[in-house]
Parts: structure tokens; sequence; C-alpha cells
């Protein structure tokens, strides 16, 4: 793990790196104070002192240890087992760093990708047969946490992008397609299709294009300046 300079790229500090076996996922707290890394386990670091230096702190769940399969996100945490996603708070962690578990979610197939949206107040995850579901992180008035699902691909959906304003969501799978949902109706508003299976998708931080890379090693750009036509918002 290095930490570097981003107006210049040089490393900030040789100190400022660590070794972690197979690192999947790296993220800051909201406040910048934590810096958190998954791979076989996910750690805590203090952001505000030398890495080489420290001792990371486990996150664990009722004494075991979380698995390598984790999304991170300023905020939240979501850790995937096969059939089984579970989203941590980790603003609520005590001083033991026994993670308070903010939703369990269970599959009844395989877990494929999953995605946090931008402002971390929507996650999306889908299984292996091919169904989306989003869940809200946060509560509504009525003190419950909205979740929401669809069929999107008759295929695994391997990645998921959120809009910046949260209000469509990206698709990628197996069915050499990229998808866009409207997510608050599940409408599917446009069809991309590519050349192999699609890996990764994301979204420009405009809104106007949409990238993804493709098994053939690919990277195809499409325009997706119609979501911000007249009509297109809901």
């Amino acid at each position: 793990v290095l930490v570097c300079d981003l107006s210049t790229g040089d490393l900030v500090d040789q100190s400022q790196q660590a070794t972690i076996l197979q690192p999947s996922g790296v993220a800051y707290s909201s406040d910048g104070r934590w810096l958190y890394t998954s791979g076989a386990r996910i750690l805590r670091w203090d952001a505000r002192t030398s890495l080489s230096s420290q001792v990371p702190v486990e996150i664990v769940s009722n004494g075991e240890p979380y698995s390598d399969r984790t999304s991170l996100c300023g905020r939240y945490l979501a850790d995937a087992t096969k059939t089984n996603v579970t989203l941590l708070d980790t603003t609520r962690l005590d001083a033991s760093t026994e993670a308070q578990e903010l939703i369990v979610f269970d599959s009844r197939t395989s877990m494929a990708g999953r995605a946090f949206s931008p402002d971390g107040e929507q996650f999306a995850c889908a299984d292996a047969d091919g169904d989306v579901y989003v869940i809200s992180t946060g509560k509504n008035r009525d003190n419950v946490r909205t979740r929401i699902s669809w069929r999107a691909s008759e295929y695994e959906v391997t990645d998921f992008a959120f809009t910046q304003d949260g209000k469509y969501l990206a698709t990628a799978s197996r069915a050499e397609t990229v998808r866009i949902w409207h997510i608050a109706t599940q409408e599917l508003v446009r069809v991309f299709v590519d050349e192999s299976i699609v890996y990764c998708v994301e979204f420009a931080p405009d809104g106007k294009t949409l990238v993804a890379g493709n098994d053939s090693g690919q990277v195809n750009v499409w325009d997706t300046e119609f979501l911000a036509e007249p009509g297109s918002s809901r």
C-alpha cells in the first residue's frame, strides 16, 4: 500500500508504505483519519502517522475476521461471502473494533458485483442469476432501509456504476452488454452492446460518458449525455 501526492504523483514519504496479503481494496474514512485496507483481512490504519511503523487493527464481527471479498466506501464497508453481504458502518466501531452490522443480506445464489453510490447512500449488489439489489444505507421517514430489486441480465452481473446524482445505475455483465437503469422505476434506459464479456464500468464525473472494459482487453467509451436531457430525470 502506497500513499502518493496527487499533485506530483510522488510517494508522500518512504515510510508511507505497508505490505498486506492479497490487497483487494483501500479507502479513507470520511474524516480522513483512518485508512482501511481489505485483503485476506480488513485492517484499519491511522492515516496521520507512518504506515510502516504501525501494527494495524483488524476489524472483526462476533470475534470472526471478515472475508477477502470486500468493497470499501468512505464510511461503509461491504463484505461478501458466497451467499451473504454485510454492510458495516465504520463510524460505529467501538474501542475493541467490533463492527456494528448495518445490514445483512442473504441471497439464494452466489454474490457477484457490488458497488456504493458516490454519496454512500446506496449500495448495489447482484447474484449469479443476474438479479440486482439496490439497498439504502440510511433509513427513511418510517425508520426503514429500502431495498429494491429487478432482473438486470440473463447472465451474471460483473460490475456497477452509479451516476453522481444516484438516479441511474449502469450494469456490466457476461451477456456482453452494458445496461443503464433508472433506479426508482427499474426502467431500462439504454443498452450498449459490447463484443465480449464486460468486467468493469464507470461513469465520468460529469456524467457525459461511460467507460467499460471487456474480456478482449478493449476499453469502450459511450456517450451518456442523454441522461441530462429533459425527460430523462424523474
